[in-house]
């Protein structure tokens, strides 16, 4: 199961641990199942890792993640469901059913768990507490079979033997018999209001009414296939992914192909699929120029950061605007981020620089902002007092300097000092327009050049 929010793979896993005959034999002369609950990360690497009971190793068949951190995790079992709390790493409860559970599907917004026997409709919630639900009016023959949660529409899909069902907000069911219903073998919202049902040869879109939108075969003409041995569906784009035995393909409301996958290198048949939805926006900054900054440069280089947790950040996106206007400075890019530089000198001035970009998945970041300021033009500064050629018996003569600036403004503790030509100390005190500055020790008799920058 996929936790979509975080991008984290949860899979039960069963491990046969042999050990010397006739100690430590499991069933069938096995030796002991180790069952374990493990959460990966998509570049395969163990985030976290949880001993299950043992009992359950030969009854649990499916997963449902409640997304985001501090979720639960729903086990089913023969007859059972398990609730598992991933915070605390234990059980958190178990709700019987009483009989063999068929399926179950999770409402992510709510946290409801419906769950599907032959003859009945259950929801828990994600404490394991039951919820009344309107129970569908069966035939003696009837049996359900498959469930499906649209949260476009917020409809709970059922499917029996006989027919398709659908319960929405009023908890009035109704329902349709489309043609060979009772070999269905998946079913999955359109994201239209419609519904996917998978028969073996057949796939089959059908409206809420039971009018057949768009039939086709979807793995005719692939040797060995098997025909369809389950689905999934991508409500925002609305696409349907059937797999068979070793392929996956998707198709739109039309029956349009669109990508496909042959799964390789491995031993065995693919059981289930389950479609990965990267709704997460990525992370951007803004690291260089910094807020606030002034700069000399007019061909300051930017350096944008991002990161994306799901599909990647797709840097083809990047969208920058410098004062509200498109910007398109010559940028290289990297996994992490970007470097651009400046294609023109940035005059004088004031700047605030937008920044944003998308993932694969077409989610957008947030803008990032920055404001800077360019000024390449050097301050003025003026020695006020004492006058030149002024003849005086103070030896610690009080200097008076005035300086103007019609950018970033003067950096009153950069004033730098010389007499004759050589470093003076001088202390300084700086406001807008000028400082009044002291020498520290008194000055020998003789003719003094003094110089001062700023």
């Amino acid at each position: 199961a996929l936790d979509s929010e975080l991008s984290i793979a949860w899979t039960l896993e069963i491990e046969t641990q042999s050990g010397p005959p006739g100690r430590g034999r499991g069933r069938g002369g096995r030796g002991e199942e180790q069952l374990t609950l493990r959460a990966y990360d998509f570049d395969g690497a163990r985030l976290m890792s949880f001993s299950l009971d043992q009992d359950w190793a030969s009854e649990l068949s499916a997963l449902k993640v409640e997304p985001g951190f501090g979720g639960r995790i729903w086990l089913q079992g023969r007859d059972a469901v398990h609730v598992f709390d991933v915070d605390s790493g234990v059980r958190a409860s178990d709700y019987p059913v009483g009989a063999k559970i068929k399926d179950i599907t999770l409402d992510p917004e709510s946290t409801s768990l419906y769950v599907a026997t032959a003859d009945a409709l259950h929801v828990i919630d994600r404490d394991g507490q039951a919820h009344a639900i309107a129970q569908p009016d069966l035939a003696a023959d009837e049996s359900l079979s498959y469930l499906a949660w649209d949260q476009d529409s917020e409809t709970l899909w059922l499917a029996s033997n006989q027919r398709i069902l659908f319960l929405q907000q009023d908890q009035v069911y109704q329902s349709f018999q489309p043609p060979g219903v009772g070999s269905v073998r998946g079913i999955a919202p359109d994201g239209e209001g419609g519904i996917w049902l998978a028969r073996p040869a057949w796939l089959t879109r059908y409206s809420a009414g039971g009018a057949e939108l768009t039939s086709l075969q979807p793995f005719a003409g692939y040797p060995g296939a098997g025909g369809t041995r389950g689905l999934t569906s991508d409500g925002r784009d609305k696409t349907v992914w059937p797999h068979s035995r070793r392929h996956v393909r998707q198709f739109d409301g039309a029956g349009v192909a669109g990508n496909e996958a042959a799964i390789t290198g491995m031993s065995g048949e693919m059981l289930t699929s389950v479609l990965f939805t990267d709704r997460v926006p990525p992370e951007i900054e803004i690291a260089s120029p910094a807020e606030g900054s002034y700069h000399n440069d007019p061909s300051v280089p930017v350096q944008i950061d991002w990161y994306d947790i799901g599909t990647g950040v797709d840097e083809g996106t990047l969208h920058l605007e410098l004062n509200a206007l498109t910007w398109e400075p010559e940028c290289y890019f990297d996994l992490d981020g970007a470097e651009c530089l400046p294609s023109d000198a940035l005059e004088d001035g004031e700047y605030t620089l937008n920044a944003t970009v998308e993932d694969f998945s077409g989610n957008e970041s947030e803008t990032a902002s920055v404001s800077f300021m360019i000024d390449t033009v050097s301050p003025s500064v003026m020695i006020e007092s004492p006058a030149d050629g002024e003849i005086s018996n103070d030896a610690r003569y009080p200097i008076g300097i005035a300086w103007t600036d019609a950018g970033s403004g003067v950096d009153s503790d950069t004033v730098e000092w010389q007499r004759n030509d050589s470093p003076w100390p001088v202390d300084c005190s700086g406001d807008t327009e000028g400082a009044d500055c002291m020498p520290r020790a008194d000055l020998p008799d003789g003719e003094h050049t003094l110089a001062v920058r700023v």
